[in-house]
């Protein structure tokens, strides 16, 4: 294990992402290694065996696991020391940890203590009516950092869990949730309930941290889950966005960044921890479900697939400025995921738009005339033949979202 200084946030890691070469290891249950010494301080015997890993003791697998998490930061050189961080805390087990190992890091030796300060937000997806919110508040305070909840259908402000009490009781509050739960009640599909959810805990996150002026904002994204939202954002059109998606950090926003220190943990990793460290091993919260069954060999294939990923960056057009006053486009972003508006020039996205059309168009005069179906596809891509504004400053991904919500997105 290395030594961190505390000069930075971490070492320059990255041995952690190796995998051997050797023959497929057979995975194991917590308490199924039976009499096997560890095979890394070849002294107490072996507590765990996780698939491509030598069998590991407790104390072991904990340095292990805590080592992937302040390697991962220090090869990024991402975090300044002394800078604040806000901690999504979802209720989640991945997310537990997260708490707890930030916890760890922060309670060390002057030498190998992270220098940070630390704040947890909680968002509130159930508003207030089944979860027990004193219970979660009970878990935070544990930690001794400074926790806020703030509810996904409000403006975003963040309250202090001391003052949950005023949070429940407010009626403003009441008032934006049912809103919120009205027009999400409109969408239409499952797979749009989630992505929208996926993109409006950012949007909270973002006025969140903007409200408490932190820089930094970390996910207790795994392994797991990068690889679902990989293959989540290529079935929905949102390629220009997944690096972000799926990257260490997500800079999509100019003065906050999206970090995701433990992207590297398994799924097998989470749940080990959990158990050595006595944690809850119930998640706190209940979210809508990705309903993905992946095996643990794909989503380490599908993982190291997405970490190659980076974005294609064209050069921009020099009249750009003036094209986007012509077509009533306010920013180069999207205004709801805040991602690349990715119709600039796109060839693919212009073939799918002709092709929409004509499946709406089946007049065979107006098939006839592909010169005039192309250029109204042309028109509809860059929003001139429509005065929607709001459908003109969204992305390729956005916008089915935008259609599939009723032409109404709750920002």
């Amino acid at each position: 294990m290395c030594s961190i200084g505390e000069d930075d946030f971490g070492d320059e890691g990255g041995a952690h992402a190796m995998i051997k070469d050797n023959e497929m290891d057979t995975s194991c249950e917590v308490d199924q290694v039976e009499k096997i010494v560890c095979k890394k301080c070849n002294q107490n015997l072996a507590a765990v065996k996780i698939q491509f890993r030598d069998a590991e003791c407790q104390n072991c697998f904990l340095m292990n696991v805590r080592h992937k998490f302040r390697a991962t930061l220090g090869s990024s050189k991402l975090i300044p020391k002394d800078s604040e961080i806000l901690i999504l805390f979802d209720g989640s087990n991945a997310s537990i940890v997260l708490a707890d190992m930030l916890h760890y890091a922060q309670t060390q030796n002057n030498f190998k203590k992270l220098h940070c300060s630390t704040k947890l937000l909680y968002i509130d997806e159930d508003f207030g009516h089944n979860l027990d919110l004193k219970e979660i508040e009970n878990f935070l305070r544990k930690y001794n950092f400074e926790s806020y909840i703030v509810s996904l259908g409000g403006n975003g402000d963040p309250v202090n869990f001391k003052e949950i009490l005023n949070y429940i009781q407010n009626p403003q509050r009441k008032s934006e949730e049912e809103n919120f739960q009205t027009e999400f009640g409109n969408i239409k599909t499952l797979t749009s309930q989630q992505d929208y959810l996926e993109r409006r805990r950012k949007v909270i996150l973002k006025k969140a941290a903007d409200f408490l002026d932190i820089k930094f904002i970390f996910l207790p994204d795994t392994t797991s889950d990068l690889a679902v939202t990989l293959l989540t954002d290529v079935s929905l059109g949102r390629g220009a966005s997944m690096a972000d998606d799926v990257s260490l950090c997500d800079n999509r926003y100019e003065n906050v960044k999206f970090v995701r220190p433990i992207k590297d943990l398994l799924p097998q990793e989470i749940e080990c921890y959990l158990k050595f460290c006595n944690l809850n091993h119930t998640e706190l919260s209940e979210h809508i479900p990705y309903g993905s069954n992946l095996e643990s060999d794909a989503i380490s294939t599908i993982f190291r697939v997405g970490e190659k990923i980076a974005v294609n960056k064209k050069n921009q057009d020099v009249n750009l400025e003036s094209t986007l006053e012509k077509l009533n486009i306010s920013s180069t972003k999207c205004m709801f995921c805040n991602a690349n508006l990715d119709f600039f020039d796109s060839n693919t996205l212009l073939a799918i738009e002709f092709s929409r059309l004509a499946s709406e168009n089946t007049d065979s005069e107006n098939l006839d005339n592909l010169d005039s179906l192309e250029k109204r596809a042309w028109e509809s891509l860059y929003g001139e033949s429509t005065n929607d504004k709001i459908l003109k400053n969204l992305c390729h991904g956005c916008r089915n979202l935008y259609r599939d919500c009723g032409n109404y997105l709750y920002m």
